[in-house]
């Protein structure tokens, strides 16, 4: 599984289930904007880090 995938599931662990839609959504969008199919793992370690750890993703 790609880092960005299991970023995605522990954001969403920590969100209750009415929430997780969206949020998974809005992800998904963030990270589109920034990462390719091509880009490296190096690459995508970057822009989660940017991103914080999930907890933090979780309660914004």
């Amino acid at each position: 599984m790609k880092l960005s995938e299991r970023y995605i599931r522990a954001v969403l662990e920590r969100l209750p289930q009415d929430k997780r839609q969206e949020a998974e959504k809005d992800l998904r969008s963030k990270l589109s904007e920034r990462l390719t199919e091509h880009s490296t793992e190096s690459e995508e370690r970057a822009v989660l880090e940017e991103f914080g750890h999930p907890a933090l993703m979780a309660e914004h």
